[in-house]
């Protein structure tokens, strides 16, 4: 019987938390074509990791390919609004917050490519 009286999982609940992961290698994903601080996002490699994932898990197209065995990957607009949809289901589908908040975050930096004309969403990884 545990100490405590909290469920047994919970010593896990701070994967939840997109700090435990400050250590990670980050995946950088950038516009090809930005200038500015918000054309460039740093995510932890396991919560790109857990992203990709979730999108095998649920027969996504694009998201599960993005493994890191290339680097870098350029995606087109077309591929980054691919991309945008697939991490927007994986928030909807998860009720993980930490997942929920990056993948948030790769919605923008990849809606930005979308409508960026001439701009490709790059993803590099450590």
């Amino acid at each position: 019987m545990p100490e405590d009286d909290r469920e047994p999982w919970t010593q896990y609940a701070d994967r939840f938390d997109v700090e435990w992961h400050s250590e990670d290698q980050p995946v950088r994903l950038w516009l090809t074509a930005g200038r500015g601080v918000d054309d460039e996002l740093l995510v932890p490699e396991t919560m790109w990791h857990r992203l990709r994932l979730i999108g095998k898990a649920y027969s996504l197209h694009l998201l599960p390919l993005v493994d890191g065995s290339t680097d870098p990957v350029l995606l087109s607009g077309e591929q980054a609004r691919i991309l945008a949809a697939e991490v927007e289901f994986v928030s909807v589908a998860s009720d993980d917050g930490g997942l929920i908040a990056v993948a948030e975050l790769v919605f923008l930096i990849a809606g930005r490519a979308v409508r960026g004309g001439d701009a490709a969403l790059g993803i590099e990884f450590p």
